[in-house]
């Protein structure tokens, strides 16, 4: 598993950002009847880490002006508490547990399904989900929507769990 330590000692010198190519492999929710049935998914994408807020906050600002008819969009702050490390996060309510902050590239993740343990379509997944989340995973929204300013936007983060990342390829490093 990748450890904080490990995310630390190699950011801890690191300034700006930096491209990381990620592969998580994260259990997806079921609607409550199929409570016994193991979904996994296992997703492959690129992105950005920023070694601190301010290039974070830059960097993340001028992917939603540029995708939306938005000027001077205010970061707002989320659930989570940022490390020393920009890139490393916690969630106050559980400190021990840290996420990886990433900002995805326009590369769309490639992703594979696993129901108890055998490849799995979209399709056979969602036959075990809630209607919401059947209808998200089958029509993805074409934009993210910012509630907080509501703003419609093509910027994408995604805060992952430690323990769910596979393998990591970050400045020359690959984590497994």
């Amino acid at each position: 598993m990748i450890t904080a330590k490990q995310i630390e000692t190699l950011l801890k010198n690191h300034k700006g950002t930096t491209l990381v190519g990620i592969t998580t492999y994260t259990k997806v929710s079921t609607a409550a009847k199929y409570k016994d049935t193991e979904i996994m998914k296992r997703s492959t994408y690129q992105g950005v880490i920023a070694a601190n807020v301010r290039d974070y906050e830059a960097l993340y600002r001028n992917k939603v002006e540029k995708t939306s008819n938005t000027k001077d969009f205010e970061v707002s702050a989320g659930w989570h508490e940022h490390t020393a490390i920009h890139a490393l996060c916690i969630n106050p309510k559980n400190p021990d547990q840290f996420y990886l902050y990433i900002l995805c590239n326009d590369h769309p993740a490639v992703s594979e399904y696993y129901i108890d343990g055998q490849i799995a379509t979209k399709q056979q997944v969602a036959a075990y989900l809630t209607p919401s989340a059947k209808d998200k995973l089958l029509n993805p929204p074409a934009m993210n929507h910012n509630v907080t300013n509501d703003v419609y936007h093509e910027a994408n983060v995604r805060i992952v769990k430690l323990e769910n990342i596979e393998r990591l390829a970050v400045m020359g490093f690959v984590l497994a």
